[in-house]
């Protein structure tokens, strides 16, 4: 996909225009249906998605209560559960993703630095360190696994950004958007996946996902929220 320049000559970041809906209107839902048996119940199989770089997968991440440490991440369609995500405000690993078709399968943790701001971590035993990008730049960034080492960062999209991030690539395309909701109850936000590698099921994705989550969960606590009780 071609990208696209304003006439100013600053770049265009945004991933609105490049979403394909789809063929058919979903009801809107504030919230997903509940899993039969839970948070912890069997949902749908994975959908199979057949994509060109050009689409983007938008996935939806809700609170499973107000003061609950799980969330829950589900799929374009906010009905099919993908991620199952737990928080720990003290012990570590400090956030923990796991698949929702397999709880007893971990896609990653992440652990908070006391000192720094980076962040450690592990998705599918691969390690990755999510640093700070300097002292006058936004952001994180970190060697992609699922790209073979190339260079990711994330950075906040402006000053009057609500909280929203999104990353490029080592040539700065976007790869991926975080939305976050701050006037919804139960939605936390929206994790919009659009670069080349990210938009199907796999390392990629996961590694994503993972590192949306432990940034997002950062700036909470940053800003004194710790998002969830700790149970241990």
């Amino acid at each position: 996909m071609a990208h696209q320049y304003p006439q100013d000559g600053k770049k265009d970041y945004s991933l609105r225009n490049a979403y394909n809906p789809p063929t058919a209107p979903l009801p809107y839902e504030d919230y997903p249906a509940a899993a039969p048996h839970g948070f912890y119940g069997q949902p749908a199989p994975h959908q199979s998605y057949a994509q060109t770089p050009s689409s983007a997968r938008i996935l939806h991440i809700y609170h499973e209560g107000m003061m609950s440490r799980y969330s829950r991440i589900v799929d374009c369609d906010k009905r099919t559960p993908l991620y199952m995500v737990e928080v720990h405000c003290i012990s570590r690993p400090h956030v923990i993703v796991r698949s929702a078709s397999n709880p007893d399968t971990l896609v990653g943790t992440a652990k908070f630095r006391k000192i720094s701001l980076g962040i450690d971590v592990v998705v599918h035993g691969h390690p990755i360190t999510l640093e700070p990008r300097g002292i006058f730049k936004s952001g994180h960034k970190y060697r992609s696994p699922a790209a073979n080492g190339a260079q990711r960062y994330w950075k906040s999209e402006g000053v009057f950004s609500g909280g929203d991030m999104i990353c490029l690539d080592e040539n700065e395309m976007p790869v991926a958007r975080f939305d976050v909701s701050n006037w919804s109850v139960r939605k936390k936000g929206k994790l919009e996946l659009v670069g080349h590698g990210v938009t199907e099921n796999g390392l990629g994705m996961d590694e994503t996902v993972m590192a949306g989550v432990a940034l997002m969960e950062l700036r909470k606590r940053r800003n004194g929220n710790s998002g969830g009780v700790d149970g241990g």
